[in-house]
C-alpha cells in the first residue's frame, strides 16, 4: 500500500488504484478511482474499473450512476470509444436484475461492433433467462415446495430452506405459525410485508417470488441468500469499523431513499450481507 499512497500523493490515482488492487485493498482502490478527475485521460478507464468493483460489492446502482455520469451527454449513442463503458453498464443492470435493459444495451453494442467481447453469447444467455422467467413449466404437477431445515424464526413466523420444484431453485419459505394462521390481523401483517417487499427492486433486498395459502396456512416464497445476519456479525465482532458500517448503510439507503417509510423498513429488515 505504500506505493499506492505515493501514487496518490502525486495525483496519479489510477496507478494508485492498481497498486491497492494488487494489495487486495478494494475499498482503498474504490476511493482512489473516485478521485480521478473527469477531464483526465484516464477517467473512462477508471470508471470501468470502478464499476466492476462496485458490482462485485453488490453496489450495481452506484455503478450505473458512475457510468451514466461518464457517458454524459451522449444520449445513448453507441460509438467505438464508449463500448467498454456500455459493456460495464450492461453488467451493472444485470446485477440489478434488469435483464431486459442489459440485453438491450448488448444489442446496441453489437449494432456497432457485433464481435465485441462475448456480447453475442451473453445476450443470448440473457434472452434465455428472460424467456425462462416469463414461461414457467405449465405441465408441473404435485407438491410445489419441499421444506428443509429451519433457517430463522420470529414472532411472525418460521423461515425454512425449501426447494421450489416448479422452478427448480432453492428458496426461503416463510410461513405463519399454525396458531396464528386464522388470525386475520396476523395474516394481514404477513400480506402487507409481502406486498411491500414485492414493490422493491434492488440487489440488496431479497426478492419475493410467490405468496399464497396451503393447508390453511399463509406463506411467502422469497429469494434465499446464504450468509450471516448483521446481528450475528455484531455478536462475533462486537464493534465494526466505520468503513464496514458505511458499507451496510449505503446498501440500505441506495434504494430506500426514494421509497416510503414502510418500504424502507422492509429494505432494512431484508438487508443482504455481502463478503
Amino acid at each position: 500500500m505504500h506505493a499506492a499512497k505515493l501514487y496518490a500523493e502525486a495525483e496519479r490515482f489510477l496507478e494508485a488504484a492498481k497498486m491497492a488492487s494488487e494489495a487486495n485493498a478494494e475499498k482503498a482502490m474504490i476511493g482512489y478511482l473516485q478521485k480521478v478527475p473527469m477531464d483526465h485521460p484516464d477517467y473512462r478507464e477508471a470508471v470501468v474499473v470502478l464499476a466492476r468493483a462496485l458490482i462485485r460489492r453488490g453496489w450495481s446502482a452506484l455503478a450505473i450512476d458512475a457510468i451514466e455520469t461518464a457517458l454524459g451527454e451522449e444520449d445513448g449513442r453507441i460509438v467505438e470509444h464508449n463500448l467498454e463503458l456500455r459493456y460495464a453498464l450492461a453488467r451493472a443492470h444485470e446485477g440489478q436484475g434488469e435483464l431486459t435493459v442489459a440485453s438491450d444495451i448488448l444489442k446496441q453494442i453489437m449494432s456497432c461492433r457485433f464481435d465485441y467481447r462475448e456480447a453475442d453469447s451473453w445476450q443470448r444467455r440473457l434472452i434465455a433467462q428472460i424467456e425462462e422467467q416469463a414461461e414457467p413449466d405449465a405441465s408441473f404437477e404435485g407438491e410445489r415446495y419441499v421444506l428443509g431445515e429451519i433457517v430463522g424464526q420470529g414472532g411472525m413466523g418460521t423461515v425454512y430452506r425449501a426447494k421450489d420444484c416448479l422452478l427448480e431453485r432453492d428458496v426461503a419459505y416463510k410461513v405463519l405459525p399454525k396458531e396464528m394462521a386464522h388470525d386475520p390481523a396476523a395474516l394481514e401483517q404477513l400480506l402487507s410485508e409481502a406486498r411491500a417487499a414485492a414493490r422493491l427492486n434492488h440487489p440488496n433486498i431479497v426478492t419475493v417470488h410467490d405468496i399464497g395459502l396451503t393447508d390453511g396456512c399463509a406463506y411467502i416464497s422469497m429469494e434465499l441468500v446464504d450468509g450471516e445476519s448483521y446481528a450475528h456479525i455484531l455478536k462475533r465482532e462486537l464493534r465494526l469499523d466505520v468503513p464496514d458500517v458505511l458499507h451496510f448503510l449505503v446498501s440500505v439507503c441506495q434504494d430506500s431513499i426514494t421509497r416510503t417509510a414502510a418500504a424502507s423498513s422492509i429494505a432494512i429488515s431484508n438487508l443482504r450481507i455481502f463478503f
